[in-house]
C-alpha cells in the first residue's frame, strides 16, 4: 500500500477517535454537571385529589428556590419519597417508594397513596436528595381525607381563581397599576388570608396558570409605552414547555407554598 494512503487512513481514524472521545467526554461531563446541581424543594409540597381514601402528593427538584433571569426555575436531578403519617410527631409512619426526578417529567416527584382512613388528618414530608445515602427531610405538609357521603359533619372549602400573574407583578398594561408593598415578592396576599382561615379543601382553577392577556390590550399598552415585559414577552403560551413555565413562576411564590402545605387542593378548569 502506498505510503501516503496508509498515513491519510491513519490521520482520518485518529481524528474519529478523537471526536468520539470528545462528544463522549462532554456528554459525561454535562451528566455530571446535572447530578452535581444542589436539590432543593423551590415549588413546596402538594397535596392534591384527596379522596376519602386516596391522596396524590407532588413536589418538585430544583437547583434553587428563586427564578432565573428569564423568570424560570429550572430542575434538578435526583430521588426522593413520601412519609405519611396521621400525627405530626410520625409515629408509625409509612413511605412511598423512592422515585426519580427526570426532565422527561419536568423534574417532578408524584405519586398516589391509596388504602388511606376516610375523614383523617395526615402529615407528609417528603426524604430527598441525591441518592438513598445524601437525603434530607423536608418541612411537613398535612391534607385531610374526605369523611363520605354518609358523614353530617362541616367541610370547609376555597375556590381559587383571576390570580394573574402578570398583572400582579407588571400591572394590567401599566406598571402603575402594578401591586407595589415590599411584601410583592411573596406573592398575593389573598393566599395569606385563606390560610389564616384554614379551609379543609382548596379548588384552584387553571386560568390562574394558562391565562392568555388579550392581544389588542397587549399592543395598546405598548403604543402607549406603558408595557412592561413580563417572563414570556410578547408570546402566547402555545407550547408544553411555556406552559410548565407558567406553572413554575406562579408555584415558586412563597404564600403558595405556605398555603399549599395546609390544605388539599384541587386543579380544575373554568
Amino acid at each position: 500500500m502506498n505510503k501516503n494512503v496508509s498515513f491519510r487512513k491513519t490521520y482520518r481514524d485518529l481524528i474519529r477517535i478523537s471526536l468520539i472521545s470528545l462528544l463522549w467526554f462532554e456528554l459525561k461531563r454535562g451528566v455530571s454537571s446535572a447530578d452535581k446541581l444542589p436539590v432543593f424543594l423551590g415549588q413546596g409540597l402538594i397535596c392534591g385529589e384527596v379522596s376519602q381514601t386516596s391522596a396524590i402528593l407532588q413536589s418538585r427538584l430544583t437547583p434553587t428556590v428563586t427564578l432565573d433571569s428569564i423568570g424560570n426555575l429550572l430542575g434538578a436531578s435526583g430521588i426522593g419519597r413520601f412519609e405519611l403519617a396521621t400525627n405530626p410527631n410520625f409515629t408509625n409512619s409509612f413511605y412511598t417508594e423512592w422515585m426519580h426526578s427526570t426532565a422527561d417529567h419536568d423534574y417532578i416527584i408524584k405519586t398516589k397513596v391509596t388504602d388511606l382512613q376516610s375523614g383523617t388528618r395526615y402529615y407528609c414530608r417528603l426524604q430527598y436528595g441525591k441518592s438513598e445515602t445524601a437525603m434530607r427531610a423536608a418541612s411537613m405538609c398535612t391534607f385531610r381525607t374526605h369523611a363520605g357521603i354518609d358523614s353530617a359533619e362541616e367541610v370547609s372549602f376555597v375556590v381559587l381563581t383571576g390570580m394573574n400573574h402578570y398583572y400582579f407583578h407588571y400591572g394590567k398594561y401599566d406598571p402603575m397599576a402594578a401591586y407595589k408593598s415590599d411584601d410583592k415578592y411573596l406573592g398575593y396576599p389573598a393566599l395569606a388570608t385563606i390560610r389564616k382561615i384554614r379551609p379543609d379543601f382548596l379548588s384552584v382553577l387553571a386560568n390562574i396558570y394558562f391565562y392568555v392577556p388579550s392581544v389588542k390590550a397587549y399592543n395598546r399598552s405598548i403604543g402607549q409605552e406603558k408595557h412592561l415585559p413580563s417572563s414570556h414577552g410578547r408570546q402566547e403560551v402555545l407550547t408544553e414547555m411555556g406552559m410548565r413555565k407558567k406553572y413554575h413562576e406562579q408555584l415558586v411564590q412563597p404564600r403558595f407554598i405556605e398555603l399549599f402545605a395546609y390544605v388539599s387542593t384541587y386543579l380544575g378548569e373554568r
